[in-house]
């Protein structure tokens, strides 16, 4: 019986993905009721190459363009009681990585989603206006915590490193695929709307300490320019999750204020970027 499927869904990444498939093969070698799944999202570099090396473990090519759309074809294929995702840059700390989601899955029957922490893994070293800024720090996907919990309202799963029970999407759906990367635009947000309608539902969600991940940063996602790319993508993703929510005029006119200000942070300055993401069509940052 298969008790879990880690999915790991990858695009033009295959040096990071070689990585992370290495180390999930222990994992997998521990463990004989795992399955590994690799979602190829239209990859055109060796990425087949590289998943296909490992004969156990199973190969997916979405053709639809989208993080989402190969999130789904993973878990439609998938055969375990509980799906764990990982991203195709990250890896994990602890050889039992994927024992330790399951055992806290068959202990908390109540629990339909968790998830561990996040550490950074930085191509080169990040400015102190990223370090010192937790907002800056959640968009790179970063998140640390103290101990096993029920998370709190307005706190959020990071993709990178998530598990669900298996049941849960046939309460909430799939993940909608107008969210989420597609090819290098920014759009986020999927995992939030996921865990939305499980809220309406009174389905509980965990953060669990002991299975962390590490991240790898590239130093591209260092700069400001990044950053600002970033804050338009979340408000068009946002747009696309609230999209009866409008922004108040005190808020935009604020905005437009700290833009101009010379005493605004790089934050603060940011903020604009976010506003017109939110009400603009997708005609800035493609690329």
């Amino acid at each position: 019986m298969t008790e879990a499927s880690i999915i790991v869904c990858t695009y033009n990444r295959a040096s990071l993905l070689a990585k992370t498939l290495q180390r999930l093969s222990v994992d997998y070698e521990n463990n004989p009721s795992l399955e590994v799944i690799v979602v190829d999202n239209n990859s055109t570099d060796n990425t087949e190459i590289i998943a296909k090396h490992y004969l156990k473990f199973k190969y997916f090519k979405e053709t639809k363009q989208g993080l989402c759309h190969a999130r789904n074809l993973g878990i439609e294929n998938a055969k375990g009681r509980y799906i764990l995702f990982l991203d195709d840059d990250a890896i994990p700390n602890d050889q039992y990585w994927a024992q330790r989601y399951i055992e806290f899955f068959n202990s908390n029957p109540e629990c339909y989603a968790v998830g561990g922490e996040v550490f950074p893994n930085f191509e080169t070293q990040a400015p102190r206006w990223i370090l010192e800024n937790q907002s800056f720090k959640n968009y790179l996907s970063i998140l640390e915590f103290e101990s096993t919990r029920k998370i709190s309202n307005k706190e959020w799963l990071v993709g990178a490193n998530i598990a669900y029970r298996r049941e849960l999407f046939d309460l909430v759906g799939l993940f909608n695929p107008n969210l989420g990367r597609k090819g290098h635009n920014l759009l986020s947000s999927d995992e939030i709307e996921i865990q939305k309608k499980a809220e309406k539902l009174g389905l509980e969600f965990y953060l669990l300490k002991g299975v962390s991940v590490s991240h790898f940063i590239h130093k591209e996602r260092l700069t400001k320019r990044w950053f600002i790319k970033r804050n338009f993508w979340q408000g068009r993703s946002n747009r696309i999750l609230y999209p009866k929510n409008h922004l108040s005029f005190k808020r935009i006119a604020r905005s437009i204020l700290q833009f101009v200000s010379p005493r605004s942070s790089f934050k603060e300055k940011t903020d604009l970027f976010y506003i017109i993401g939110y009400y603009s069509p997708s005609i800035f940052f493609r690329n």
